[in-house]
């Protein structure tokens, strides 16, 4: 499943993501200064927003769209 979703980013075309979760995904508590004083926080500085930055740095011709319905406080079958 991984390998044909980089292939359509290697083609130059739109990749989705849809990720569920809770708090961790969410990005709960979740800071980070980078170099040059910027800061991370929360949803920014989860791992799907890591994960989908990562995507669009290895692949800029393609758009990236991320959708992180992840929620603090909730499980799996809350979704």
């Amino acid at each position: 499943m991984i390998t044909p979703f980089m292939g359509k980013l290697a083609a130059g075309k739109t990749g989705h993501i849809i990720v569920l979760g809770g708090s961790p995904t969410d990005g709960a508590d979740c800071l980070q200064v980078l170099s040059g004083g910027k800061v991370w926080h929360d949803m920014e500085c989860s791992w799907p927003a890591r994960f989908a930055l990562w995507l669009h740095e290895t692949f800029p011709q393609s758009k990236i769209v991320l959708e992180n319905l992840a929620r603090h406080g909730t499980g799996s079958c809350s979704h």
